[in-house]
């Protein structure tokens, strides 16, 4: 027996775009669930991580059909992100001081704390000796399971199942850009520079281990373009130009899909850099000119409303930065400087939800010189006492 698993953090943001030519001759788009790649090329033969991960998932959904039946009590949720009780409101300037909303920042609720992480979906499909497929769906948060997950992560059978980048070869390659902060840029036409890129690329993702995505979060992404993508692309901005004007509706990411490229990623980090890239400085202080930090959530699901009259005026004193519109707006080039250490765009959190981010928020959104929004959340690893500081006034959850 063999199985493939589908792990929901792992493929959920892995494009379901594949290509076929139409009776009229030109491409078009097939819209395939990225599981149907990995039943179809996955073969895991190391029992024990899968059986492993398998048995959690199992012991979950039957606590969860007892619970329904009223055999077993359940137990009150307590949500990833949230936590609404009164009791974990702090304020900094109050107190407890400057620790206790950093520990907040860090931590968040006590429940989230003690809780377990990195809920997501996973699909089993057993391959049986008779040739019959076998398939099974369970929920389940990966904390439970982290070392088998992280053996089943080194496999060779896993990673080259998952992300189709790794069997991807040199002469399938168009075109490759890099992106970052918003802005897309072409890398090189010369075919043996895309070469020496995508094999680098490959050894990277291939090394590339859990415990550095605890902890990392991408700085960039690549896309390695095909000659169908590209000519898809084309045929489709030809088409939208006669029907729009002159306006050329679509974009790379319709048809191409983006991979992270994570600080870890030495090989290609270096090739980048040689091309003048250079990954991980578009959003450098003297670039931005302010940060705003959405915070509304916090006093909605704390106190039920903004603040308002001497409340407004109160917290103001505490922190200038505050808006009567629930935002923090941090133009100190100080300030801006450390929030950007700990600063990670939409994209990268959404390729890897394993680094976490600040419970429940601050959303924030960065303005460059040149006026381009850049948004995103803050890393929680990455949070200091000095970038605490700046949400003066904020109540937030700080475990007690």
């Amino acid at each position: 027996m063999s199985a493939s698993l589908d792990i929901g953090v792992d493929s959920n943001w892995l494009s379901d775009k594949t290509f076929e030519t139409g009776s009229d001759g030109k491409l078009q788009i097939r819209y395939t669930d990225p599981y149907e790649y990995i039943e179809e090329n996955m073969v895991l033969t190391d029992e024990e991580a899968v059986m492993s991960m398998v048995e959690e998932g199992r012991k979950r959904a039957l606590e969860g059909r007892d619970e329904r039946l009223g055999i077993r009590r359940a137990v009150a949720p307590t949500d990833v992100y949230h936590s609404n009780a009164a009791s974990s409101i702090s304020y900094i300037g109050g107190a407890d001081g400057p620790t206790s909303i950093f520990l907040a920042m860090k931590t968040g609720s006590k429940e989230e704390s003690d809780q377990e992480k990195f809920e997501t979906s996973m699909t089993v499909c057993y391959r049986l000796a008779n040739g019959r497929e076998v398939r099974r769906t369970y929920y389940l948060p990966l904390s439970a399971v982290m070392d088998s997950y992280e053996a089943l992560y080194r496999q060779d059978a896993y990673k080259e199942s998952m992300y189709r980048i790794l069997s991807q070869e040199p002469g399938q390659v168009k075109q490759v850009m890099y992106r970052e902060a918003g802005q897309l840029m072409d890398v090189s036409r010369d075919s043996r520079v895309q070469e020496a890129l995508l094999k680098a690329y490959q050894q990277d993702m291939r090394e590339l281990t859990v415990e550095e995505r605890l902890v990392e979060m991408p700085v960039g992404s690549l896309v390695f373009m095909t000659d169908q993508e590209n000519t898809y692309l084309q045929q489709q901005r030809q088409t939208t130009r006669s029907a729009f004007g002159g306006m050329a509706r679509y974009q790379v990411e319709d048809v191409s899909q983006y991979w992270p490229v994570y600080p870890s990623f030495e090989r290609t980090m270096e090739l980048l850099r040689e091309q003048g890239m250079d990954p991980g400085t578009r959003l450098a202080p003297e670039k931005v000119e302010r940060i705003t930090c959405e915070v509304q959530n916090y006093f909605y699901e704390q106190q039920g409303e903004l603040p308002e009259g001497e409340a407004l005026a109160e917290l103001q004193k505490i922190n200038p930065n505050y808006r009567e519109d629930g935002s923090l707006v941090i133009e100190d080039s100080a300030a801006i400087r450390l929030l950007l250490k700990a600063f990670a765009e939409d994209d990268s959190c959404r390729m890897n939800y394993l680094c976490e981010t600040v419970e429940g928020g601050p959303y924030c959104t960065i303005r460059t010189e040149n006026e381009m929004g850049v948004g995103g959340m803050l890393i929680k690893n990455r949070i200091t006492p000095e970038i605490a500081e700046l949400f003066a006034g904020i109540p937030l959850y700080n475990g007690k």
